[in-house]
């Protein structure tokens, strides 16, 4: 097993930063043994004493060099299945190192690549290598589709968002448990490009430019279909859907399940959204379609200026717009105030929302779990955001979830879906075992 090449903090880091001394204070051959809540298989409450293991916590960066920091911990075994648990609070099942550490390895995943956080942590003071961040991503991305997975043919190829924010099944679960009045959902796809995509749509595009075809913007197979549910109202993404190839009516069902409830879903002109309950189509994408039609708007592109054509059109889509939400508010009288339609009319909330997750991935993989990994910490924090558009802002997520990262990472993989493998730590002369999802 390789291991990662120890590091030194750089002399520009500030001191205040060193979090590596306070984990060594706070944690260094301490003894735990608080006794587990609940067995992570059977759900059991009885336990009885098992033994006490000495594991290692972390590794932390010194002047002299990398520091093991190690930990006694009591081992609990379940009186109604025989689990043998650890100590609970301090260790997740199947993570060499603990709690704390892996928790802020996922929290900077949300806005930094794999080797971005394994740079930040060690300024931090922590020895963490960015293949370790990325297996702690998806590892959480597994246990989330275990407790919130959205699922087709028995495959789980995306995650019930508002299930692992606040406990519910759909928006009408939701509405009903925080006494929410309208709630509208906006849906979209997008397709993050695959590592080496650029280097060969531009290949594919040069090619087509000699036999005299049309370019394409992005191939299928080299990218990744992303389709998600977003809550304007709320601020609050409510289902994330990731496979390979085009969007298509499979995907939108299963985010429809999530949806149910909404008192109307927005979406683009694509046909996989008819399966949507009250569904309306975006402004926006409606006009677009009718301006290449448009007899008035073409002649004036061949005679006119472009502010003329441009204060035709501007004047078209405001009298559509009028008649659009004068339409929604008598549908939906819910999202009327003041005698003004204050619901969505256009997909543009959402159509940022994708931006915002290609923005935060920062970098390509051609790993389909790699990159629904760091997707789905992406939707997380955006739908628990405390700051935003330069100020402390308070979201619904905030205010009403009590999601922390310890209810997604402390469910434990069935083990007739994980192997068991031995590995050999060089640094410590011991042989430890691990259980690893099965591909």
């Amino acid at each position: 097993m390789r291991l990662p090449k120890p590091k030194k903090i750089p002399q520009a880091t500030p001191n205040l930063l060193h979090l590596g001394s306070i984990i060594e204070k706070e944690y260094a051959d301490k003894f735990f043994d608080k006794i587990p809540s609940e067995c992570t298989r059977c759900k059991g409450k009885e336990f009885t004493g098992y033994d006490t293991e000495r594991r290692l916590f972390g590794k932390i960066i010194k002047p002299d060099g990398v520091k093991n920091i190690y930990v006694d911990v009591k081992r609990y075994q379940c009186k109604k299945c025989g689990l043998v648990m650890l100590s609970d609070g301090l260790f997740y099942p199947n993570c060499l190192y603990g709690r704390p550490i892996v928790d802020l390895c996922l929290y900077l995943a949300a806005k930094n690549p794999y080797d971005r956080v394994e740079v930040l942590m060690m300024h931090f003071g922590i020895q963490v290598d960015g293949d370790t961040v990325k297996n702690y991503v998806k590892l959480f991305k597994e246990r989330a589709e275990s407790i919130a997975g959205l699922e087709l043919c028995g495959k789980s190829i995306g995650i019930n968002l508002l299930k692992i924010l606040f406990g519910t099944n759909n928006v009408e679960a939701l509405k009903k448990k925080y006494g929410l009045g309208g709630v509208e959902s906006v849906s979209d796809e997008t397709y993050p490009a695959k590592k080496g995509a650029k280097k060969k749509l531009r290949k594919e595009n040069m090619r087509r430019k000699r036999e005299g075809k049309k370019p394409v913007r992005y191939l299928i197979n080299e990218s990744v279909c992303v389709a998600v549910s977003f809550a304007p109202e709320l601020n609050l993404y409510e289902a994330m859907v990731i496979a390979s190839g085009e969007f298509n009516f499979a995907m939108a069902n299963l985010l429809s399940q999530v949806t149910n409830g909404s008192d109307y879903n927005l979406t683009d002109g694509e046909p996989a959204y008819n399966c949507m309950k009250n569904r309306e189509i975006c402004l926006v994408h409606r006009m677009r379609n009718e301006r290449k039609k448009d007899a008035v708007y073409n002649e004036l592109k061949k005679h006119r200026s472009e502010e003329e054509i441009s204060e035709y059109w501007h004047r078209r889509y405001m009298e559509e717009k009028e008649k659009f939400e004068n339409e929604l508010a008598k549908k939906y009288p819910v999202f009327v105030e003041d005698d003004a339609f204050n619901g969505a009319i256009s997909t543009n909330a959402i159509e940022g929302g994708n931006w915002r997750i290609k923005y935060e991935l920062r970098t390509p993989y051609r790993n389909i779990d790699a990159i629904g990994g760091r997707i789905l910490q992406i939707l997380i924090s955006e739908s628990m955001k405390a700051f935003s558009s330069g100020k402390p802002v308070e979201s619904f997520g905030v205010v009403n979830s009590n999601f922390t990262y310890s209810q997604v990472m402390r469910v434990a993989l069935r083990e007739d879906r994980v192997v068991e493998r031995y590995h050999y730590d060089t640094q410590r002369n011991v042989l430890y075992r691990t259980l690893d999802r099965v591909s």
